[in-house]
């Protein structure tokens, strides 16, 4: 897999300094996640897919207090 360097890296990550939450916003299948997964590779990854998690969020559960990427909100 070929896993190219995007503009919005050094944006995301210099966000992310003075940002508790970062938004990676874009199309269907264009990257999102794995641009999150590459950039944040040490901090636990959430999927929002997870219908229990999915659950626990919306009712305001605390998922962590550890930094987290989370993915799939719809």
């Amino acid at each position: 897999m070929v896993i190219f360097q995007r503009a919005a890296t050094s944006k995301i990550l210099e966000s992310a300094k003075y940002f508790p939450v970062i938004a990676i916003l874009g199309p269907r299948q264009s990257g999102k996640t794995t641009l999150a997964q590459i950039i944040f590779q040490h901090h636990r990854y959430l999927s929002l897919e997870d219908l229990d998690l999915h659950a626990e969020a919306q009712h305001g559960a605390a998922i962590s207090s550890d930094p987290i990427k989370i993915s799939k909100i719809n």
